[in-house]
């Protein structure tokens, strides 16, 4: 017989999304390897093979998530005619993905608080510094775009709006997340065309 050959690759996906449904559910302290390799449908030691601890399954969970993400925020805006499209769907889509994962998106606080001191603390950090880094960068391209071509008024200043932008997502969720009644998608509606009527040029 031959032996079975794992695409380990392919595995590692498996595991990372085993992982991300416990996590979400359970919390990163609540979960535990042994109900991620029962989700997973493998012996606990086939983790270890892939991950070094909890720890380093979390961070490759977050790094999964954000790929995810920017691989479907390419989908959401190739079809748009102007950058005004884009920032309105860019904005609007990463705030449903936030809220549709809203379990994930409480889980970095979570982190946060356990690894406030020491080198989780500043893997952690990095990896958000570049996650928004990343978004900011988003906005930033459609911005300019939308300067280029005359949409936008000549004295937009974009690493500014583009910050701002950024943390009225963030603000939003994290009023969410202690008052799941808030409606998040209407205030960001009404927040954005305030916004696009001020970036508008004469």
């Amino acid at each position: 017989m031959c032996p079975l050959i794992v695409d380990k690759t392919i595995k590692r996906r498996e595991l990372i999304e085993a992982a991300f449904g416990v996590f979400a559910h359970k919390g990163f302290q609540g979960a535990s390897m042994r109900e991620i390799s029962a989700r997973a449908g493998v012996g606990k030691g086939t983790i270890y093979e892939y991950f070094k601890n909890k720890e380093d399954l979390f961070y490759a969970c977050f790094d999964y998530f954000n790929e995810q993400v920017l691989s479907k925020t390419v989908e959401v805006l190739k079809d748009c005619a102007s950058a005004t499209d884009k920032l309105l769907k860019l904005m609007r889509y990463e705030l449903e993905m936030a809220c549709r994962y809203m379990d994930i998106y409480s889980l970095s606080f979570e982190m946060w608080t356990l690894a406030k001191n020491g080198a989780a603390s500043e893997l952690f950090n990095a990896k958000l510094k570049t996650c928004y880094e990343d978004y900011r960068a988003t906005l930033e391209a459609i911005l300019a775009e939308g300067l280029a071509n005359g949409e936008f008024r000549a004295d937009t200043d974009i690493p500014a709006i583009a910050a701002l932008l950024t943390g009225a997502v963030d603000g939003l969720l994290l009023q969410l997340l202690f008052e799941r009644s808030l409606d998040v998608a209407s205030h960001m509606d009404s927040f954005l065309d305030v916004l696009i009527r001020g970036l508008k040029s004469d």
